[in-house]
């Protein structure tokens, strides 16, 4: 038999000398009508049943505490039994380092009156024998718990006892008991969660009843520690390590705000129970923090949030605060969890933790999926395919367009290692101009596709809304879920969004240059890769201009370029006749765009006709494009080829 816990000792003793005072003083049974009679048979074999009761039948009856020796006469007997109580209240109150109910006593800051309530209400829980006990004490067996009448009773010290129960007591504040209204405040229930009962037992299951994300790490129990600590940075793991720091431990049960009552006590006890600090992930503070903050004295708080509260607000207890500063990561913090340091990537620490838990098999696939979720309900991902052998330039813009990705891959070494001031951000900006086809987009999706990265075009018409305020509310929305991964964003046809102010002739006027505004001061809080294009640069606003890193203009191809675009269009295993690629690059001063539209039209025509592909459908292809684009098809450009439309 496992050996009896104090607190067993000290129920069974209580119940054993409130079961005799109560036959003694009114016989052997409960009238029928209060509840199940309890004959007076049955109290011997009850008493008996009790753990203590067992113990001590186990090792004999010569070594019994004088609470099982048969006595002669009521006086003798009471004291006996007043004796054993006092004995068994002596031993629980001893503490015991490492004891779960003597550490929970402690964390809690009860006094000895209510460590015994709760020693008593936490033995009746578990044991069926003690609530059919106290069933009979109480004259009602229907009740399932203690009355708090019965309690103050069978304690002996009424007046400590409904103290010790008080709604503003410890045991109360501490969220250790429950008590159950009854139709008298005396015959109010009073029982012990089942959470605190089966972390008595040994047991460290979660609390069920804790609101959902509540997290709990590792660490040494909470000691001194201040009552209250306010924490504020961007990263939210930076904060819990700099709160763990203040209060000396990292054991820490982290919380968004409960939204019941039920909620805040069941983390209220869970603080307790696992001498943990609670961690409140806040955005604003609210009358539930305050209350709960105050009212839960006993626990050590931290309040973490992205920017410091107004004081006016905080709960009235003394606190210490801790301004947390955006550091970045070390090369070892990511190395330990990725393995590798991915070149190019600036990943905050609330990132690496999100990594920590994803089983990739290489840091690139595991960044990429950091951009997964919110981000895709706003904007379009494009999974890098195309290569620079697709994109046709000059050397001077093609060595331009490398220049983004040097900016990217390099920005540690500057910024940090170098010590150069990011300023606004360490975030790159890029503005491609240039009419449509020349190979703006294309630019995007090869750097992102060289960086590892998703490409995620904006759709600004879903974003730029009529409704005061809206646009600015839905581009927050794609910032901040880029921030949660790395991402190339795309903003296509940016004069939208990043066009000039103009003077302010009405209210229409005023709220799109406060967009612009807002766009400016967004821009300079954002450390990822933002890709603006646009027909015109003359278009964007200067304040933009002033911020971009690296502007490119894409001009429309000159001869020899359309002339690569043309071969490059039609690949090697395409069946190919006869086409006169310098015919078509001399005579259609097409964009790249259009030329591998034209070449996909002369594709589809071949396949209808049945042939190979021959300059008579590269000539369909572009009179389509022509047609497309409200040109006008002349003998000047298409020559002999001209009389082919009749």
């Amino acid at each position: 038999m496992e050996p009896l816990r104090t607190w067993d000792v000290f129920a069974d003793a209580v119940i054993h000398r409130s079961v005799h005072e109560r036959r003694r003083r009114w016989g052997a049974e409960i009238a029928p009508e209060a509840g199940t009679v309890v004959r007076d048979g049955d109290l011997d074999r009850l008493l008996a049943e009790l753990p203590l009761a067992q113990a001590t039948a186990a090792v004999g009856r010569s070594n019994a505490p004088v609470l099982f020796v048969d006595l002669d006469g009521s006086e003798a007997d009471t004291k006996a039994r007043n004796d054993a109580v006092t004995v068994a209240r002596t031993a629980l109150h001893q503490r015991e380092p490492g004891d779960a109910f003597s550490d929970l006593v402690g964390a809690a800051g009860l006094d000895e009156t209510s460590a015994e309530l709760l020693a008593l209400l936490v033995a009746i829980g578990w044991n069926p024998v003690r609530l059919r006990l106290v069933g009979y004490v109480q004259d009602d067996l229907t009740v399932r718990g203690v009355m708090l009448a019965s309690l103050a009773a069978m304690l002996e010290h009424e007046a400590s006892v409904l103290d010790a129960l008080a709604p503003d007591s410890p045991l109360r504040r501490s969220c250790l008991v429950e008590v159950t209204a009854g139709a008298l405040p005396g015959s109010a229930a009073v029982t012990v969660p089942t959470s605190v009962q089966w972390h008595l037992l040994g047991d460290e299951s979660v609390d069920p009843e804790l609101a959902h994300d509540t997290a709990t790490q590792p660490g040494e129990p909470v000691g001194e520690a201040p009552r209250l600590t306010l924490v504020h940075g961007l990263d939210r793991v930076r904060r819990l390590q700099a709160a763990a720091g203040v209060v000396g431990t990292s054991r820490l049960i982290t919380s968004p705000p409960p939204s019941t009552e039920v909620q805040w006590a069941a983390l209220v006890r869970s603080a307790l129970c696992h001498r943990a600090v609670a961690v409140l992930e806040l955005e604003d503070m609210t009358p539930d923090v305050r209350h709960w903050v105050r009212r839960a004295s006993m626990v050590t708080w931290i309040i973490s949030t992205r920017f410091p509260i107004n004081l006016e607000v905080l709960p009235p207890v003394p606190f210490v605060e801790v301004d947390v500063p955006d550091s970045p990561l070390s090369d070892a913090e990511v190395h330990a969890v990725l393995g590798e340091i991915p070149a190019g990537h600036r990943l905050n620490p609330n990132q690496l933790a999100l990594l920590s838990r994803h089983s990739s098999v290489t840091a690139q696939d595991a960044i990429r999926r950091l951009a997964s979720g919110e981000l895709d309900k706003l904007a379009r991902r494009v999974r890098p395919r195309r290569r620079w052998d697709d994109l046709v330039l000059t050397p001077d813009k093609l060595a331009q367009v490398r220049e983004v990705i040097v900016r990217v891959r390099h920005r540690s070494q500057v910024y940090e290692t170098w010590g150069f001031k990011p300023v606004p951000s360490a975030g790159v900006l890029a503005l491609f101009a240039g009419a449509s086809g020349t190979g703006k987009t294309m630019s995007a999706e090869i750097i992102a596709g060289e960086l590892g990265l998703d490409m995620f075009k904006i759709d600004l018409s879903s974003l730029v809304s009529k409704y005061i305020g809206e646009t600015e509310k839905n581009l927050e929305r794609v910032f901040t879920a880029a921030e949660g991964g790395g991402v190339v964003l795309v903003f296509d046809e940016a004069d939208a969004v990043f066009g000039k102010r103009t003077k302010v002739t009405d209210a229409q006027d005023r709220y799109a240059n406060i967009e612009t505004s807002y766009l400016l001061q967004r821009l300079e809080s954002y450390d990822g890769l933002i890709v603006l294009t646009s027909n015109l640069s003359g278009n964007i606003d200067s304040a933009f201009m002033r911020r971009i890193h690296v502007s490119v203009d894409f001009p429309m191809p000159e001869e020899a370029e359309r002339l690569s675009m043309w071969r490059s269009s039609f690949p090697d295993t395409a069946p190919l006749g006869d086409i006169d690629f310098e015919f078509l690059a001399q005579r259609f001063k097409f964009a790249g765009g259009s030329i591998r539209t034209a070449a996909l039209s002369a594709a589809f025509a071949a396949a209808d006709a049945g042939g190979p592909l021959n300059m008579t459908h590269a000539i369909h292809g572009v009179r389509r494009e022509y047609q497309k684009l409200g040109r006008i098809i002349t003998p000047v450009e298409f020559g002999a080829w001209y009389s082919e439309f009749g």
